[in-house]
């Protein structure tokens, strides 16, 4: 991934060179504090930036500059077509953060607002990722996983797999298969197609939380198949470790936490940090067992 990061601040410069490390270690960043060296790099012809993150006050706060940023937005938008443009700048507060299409966003410099640049960067290298993939040779191992989880959970559960996803879809040697009872067809035999998925699956995600340690059915159909498998306990909601909890069968498994945070505990990007360690931990669990 190559980036044009262009703001006059060291500070907020550094913070959003930080953000692009974060999710590719290799990015090729060049960095610029003013209108000129920024015009100077768009100049260059087939210059192959694939994201641009651009102060719109590029030369301080004074009014005839506020329009700076937003030309080399109107440059990036014509000579890289294909490239994502994030444009950031207190300029924008009255307006919600928002996408003026899929590759053209803005962003208010408020609270939060690396987060938000975080999610897109991490966009933008995952669709570079499955670009350069689908032009290599396919020749990956598919891996089927059973999520187990209450539907109480729903909301948490769809957010910490939309994350987990991000990873799995760009997994280097393996194609990832996710079966939930989402899945079931309409009219079907539910506990037959249950059975068949837990056959069929080579680990299970357990995502655990005071209302999975409840139910009946969890525990009695689905626990010991996925334990025989070979689970991962994921603690979706915190709980207590003390021995007053009946684990159902789990207080010998080594539950996965991040920084000894549950994923709802998780904020920000401790949210993907929860989802990118995970998917290291299941990576390491198929090679062990391979």
């Amino acid at each position: 991934m190559k980036a044009l990061i262009a703001d006059d601040n060291d500070n907020l410069r550094s913070d959003m060179i930080y953000v692009v490390r974060e999710i590719c270690p290799n990015a090729l960043i060049i960095e610029v504090a003013n209108f000129k060296d920024a015009t100077a790099q768009m100049d260059i012809k087939d210059n192959g930036f694939d994201l641009f993150i651009i102060d719109a006050r590029l030369d301080g706060d004074d009014p005839k500059f506020v329009y700076q940023g937003m030309l080399i937005a109107q440059k990036a938008i014509t000579s890289n077509p294909n490239s994502t443009i994030i444009l950031i700048s207190a300029l924008f507060e009255h307006l919600e953060n928002q996408s003026i299409n899929d590759r053209f966003f803005i962003l208010d410099k408020g609270i939060g607002y690396l987060d938000t640049l975080h999610n897109i960067c991490l966009e933008v290298f995952n669709s570079l990722e499955l670009k350069s993939e689908s032009s290599k040779p396919i020749n990956k191992q598919t891996i089927n996983f059973f999520v187990s989880y209450a539907h109480e959970d729903d909301e948490l559960n769809e957010k910490l797999l939309k994350h987990l996803k991000q990873y799995l879809n760009i997994a280097k040697d393996y194609n990832f298969t996710v079966w939930r009872d989402t899945d079931i067809v309409v009219g079907a035999n539910w506990r037959e197609q249950i059975q068949v998925a837990i056959d069929n699956c080579h680990f299970g995600l357990l995502l655990v939380s005071p209302t999975f340690l409840y139910r009946d059915y969890i525990h009695e159909n689905e626990l010991p198949l996925l334990l025989e498998k070979g689970a991962i306990p994921i603690a979706l909601r915190p709980h207590l470790f003390d021995g007053n909890l009946d684990l159902r069968g789990l207080e010998h498994q080594q539950f996965f936490i991040y920084k000894n945070k549950s994923f709802q505990e998780c904020r920000g990007n401790d949210q993907c940090n929860f989802a990118h360690e995970l998917f290291q931990k299941i990576i390491k669990k198929i090679e062990a067992n391979n």
